[in-house]
């Protein structure tokens, strides 16, 4: 298992969508998150007809990276 990937709706507003991506350490650096994101997004955008996704960093220097990928794109 590399690791594990959510969406879920959020209760604050309606069209709104948190998104979590977790990888295992064997597995990073190898673009797996990046494409993870991506295909998340377009789940939350397509089908799930979002307005907006949200991604919550936890306490972890080494998830940075993560979300700076996520904010580009």
């Amino acid at each position: 298992l590399a690791g594990m990937a959510y969406i879920s709706s959020s209760a604050q507003f309606d069209g709104e969508f948190n998104l979590g991506v977790i990888i295992g350490p064997d597995y990073r650096g190898k673009g797996i998150g990046t494409r993870v994101i991506n295909e998340m997004l377009c789940v939350a955008f397509d089908n799930l007809k979002a307005q907006r996704v949200q991604a919550l960093v936890m306490d972890n220097p080494g998830a940075l990276p993560a979300l700076n990928r996520f904010l580009s794109l």
